[in-house]
Protein backbone atom coordinates (compact mmCIF):
# COMPACT_ATOMS: atom_id res chain seq x y z
CA UNK A 1 0.00 0.00 0.00
CA UNK A 2 1.14 3.13 -0.69
CA UNK A 3 0.66 6.81 0.80
CA UNK A 4 -1.11 9.37 -2.02
CA UNK A 5 -0.07 12.09 -0.37
CA UNK A 6 1.69 13.58 2.75
CA UNK A 7 1.11 17.71 2.97
CA UNK A 8 4.44 19.34 5.01
CA UNK A 9 5.21 23.00 6.31
CA UNK A 10 6.37 25.35 3.15
CA UNK A 11 8.41 27.69 4.77
CA UNK A 12 6.48 30.36 4.52
CA UNK A 13 6.15 31.97 8.27
CA UNK A 14 2.75 33.58 7.53
CA UNK A 15 1.86 30.05 6.90
CA UNK A 16 2.15 29.00 10.24
CA UNK A 17 0.26 31.83 11.91
CA UNK A 18 -1.23 30.80 15.80
CA UNK A 19 -0.06 27.24 14.97
CA UNK A 20 3.68 27.25 16.86
CA UNK A 21 6.87 26.17 15.66
CA UNK A 22 6.60 23.25 13.15
CA UNK A 23 7.92 20.17 13.34
CA UNK A 24 10.17 19.32 10.50
CA UNK A 25 11.17 15.82 9.68
CA UNK A 26 13.59 14.98 7.47
CA UNK A 27 12.86 12.96 4.24
CA UNK A 28 14.44 9.64 5.87
CA UNK A 29 12.51 10.07 9.13
CA UNK A 30 9.01 11.20 7.12
CA UNK A 31 9.48 7.59 5.05
CA UNK A 32 9.90 5.71 8.29
CA UNK A 33 6.60 7.00 9.91
CA UNK A 34 4.92 6.45 6.43
CA UNK A 35 6.09 3.00 6.63
CA UNK A 36 5.14 2.27 10.13
CA UNK A 37 1.46 4.10 9.41
CA UNK A 38 1.39 1.74 6.68
CA UNK A 39 2.25 -1.64 8.60
CA UNK A 40 -0.13 -0.83 11.12
CA UNK A 41 -3.14 0.07 8.87
CA UNK A 42 -2.31 -3.58 7.18
CA UNK A 43 -2.26 -4.92 10.48
CA UNK A 44 -5.45 -3.41 11.09
CA UNK A 45 -6.64 -4.62 8.29
CA UNK A 46 -5.82 -7.91 7.90
CA UNK A 47 -7.61 -8.24 11.42
CA UNK A 48 -10.93 -6.72 9.78
CA UNK A 49 -10.48 -9.18 7.17
CA UNK A 50 -10.12 -12.37 8.74
CA UNK A 51 -13.55 -11.81 10.57
CA UNK A 52 -15.01 -11.71 6.90
CA UNK A 53 -13.15 -14.77 6.01
CA UNK A 54 -13.96 -17.04 8.85
CA UNK A 55 -17.25 -15.99 10.11
CA UNK A 56 -17.03 -16.49 14.08
CA UNK A 57 -19.90 -16.98 15.56
CA UNK A 58 -21.59 -13.00 16.61
CA UNK A 59 -19.91 -12.63 20.38
CA UNK A 60 -19.59 -9.42 21.96
CA UNK A 61 -15.79 -9.61 21.52
CA UNK A 62 -16.18 -10.23 18.31
CA UNK A 63 -18.70 -7.06 17.79
CA UNK A 64 -15.93 -5.07 19.89
CA UNK A 65 -12.89 -5.99 18.09
CA UNK A 66 -15.16 -4.95 14.64
CA UNK A 67 -15.89 -1.44 16.31
CA UNK A 68 -12.70 -1.02 17.22
CA UNK A 69 -11.09 -1.79 13.46
CA UNK A 70 -13.36 0.45 12.04
CA UNK A 71 -11.83 3.48 13.61
CA UNK A 72 -8.75 3.55 11.84
CA UNK A 73 -10.77 5.22 8.99
CA UNK A 74 -10.74 8.05 11.43
CA UNK A 75 -7.37 9.21 10.36
CA UNK A 76 -6.53 7.50 7.04
CA UNK A 77 -8.49 6.00 4.16
CA UNK A 78 -7.82 3.21 1.73
CA UNK A 79 -9.02 2.17 -1.74
CA UNK A 80 -7.28 -1.12 -1.29
CA UNK A 81 -3.98 -0.16 -3.14
CA UNK A 82 -3.43 3.98 -2.10
CA UNK A 83 -3.39 4.46 1.54
CA UNK A 84 -4.62 8.55 2.24
CA UNK A 85 -4.28 10.79 5.15
CA UNK A 86 -8.02 11.65 6.00
CA UNK A 87 -8.26 15.78 5.78
CA UNK A 88 -9.21 16.72 9.58
CA UNK A 89 -9.15 20.20 8.68
CA UNK A 90 -13.13 20.87 9.50
CA UNK A 91 -12.38 19.23 12.82
CA UNK A 92 -9.96 21.85 14.34
CA UNK A 93 -11.37 24.31 16.29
Amino acid sequence: MNWKRIEMFDGEPEHCEGVGAPTILLREELEDWKQRATALWDIIDNIDTLGDMYHPEITPYFSAVNRETLKRHRFMTSDGYILTPVDDSSKKP
